[in-house]
């Protein structure tokens, strides 16, 4: 159609009370879910359609799932992951062998985040491990505390 209207001036149609518009997933053909369908590892899969009215979807989505990825390990996050590194894809549930859609289809089970496994690890994901201030070798100046070499002391 494009083609055909390649040359002609754009003209809307007059939009009856028996017409209403929805956006839906092109991939499934339910309601595009904000922040999902528009967002895909295929870019925006989304489009406005029109329908005589009480035709149109009523239920979300259901061919998309997002998956959290922590930056530092580029595994799945965990609980531990710091939410600034964190990244969002989202993917198809299933797609069809052959096509572009089964590049897009959701990875098979992955490894959860090794680097972030603690809380320590949440607060200081370079790898440090508690006490690894050591005030012999440290250039900074030594930390008052009570005589132990503990994250809490090495802060304060």
């Amino acid at each position: 159609m494009q083609q055909a209207h390649e040359d002609l001036a754009y003209r809307s149609f007059p939009q009856t009370a028996e017409l209403v518009t929805a956006t839906i997933c092109t991939k499934c053909g339910n309601l595009a879910v904000a922040g999902m369908c528009e967002d895909t590892v295929q870019g925006n899969v989304t489009r406005m359609e029109y329908y005589e009215q009480g035709t149109e979807p009523t239920e979300a989505c259901i061919c998309h799932v997002e998956v959290s990825y922590c930056e530092q390990s580029g595994q799945v996050a965990g609980p531990y992951c710091t939410l600034s590194g964190i990244e969002h894809k989202v993917y198809l549930v299933e797609g069809t062998d052959g096509t572009a859609d089964a590049e897009a289809v959701i990875p098979e089970a992955e490894e959860t985040c090794q680097m972030h496994q603690n809380w320590w690890n949440m607060l200081f994901p370079e790898g440090q491990e508690q006490g690894d201030f050591n005030e012999e070798n440290s250039t900074e100046h030594p930390k008052p505390g009570n005589g132990r070499n503990d994250w809490w002391s090495n802060w304060f």
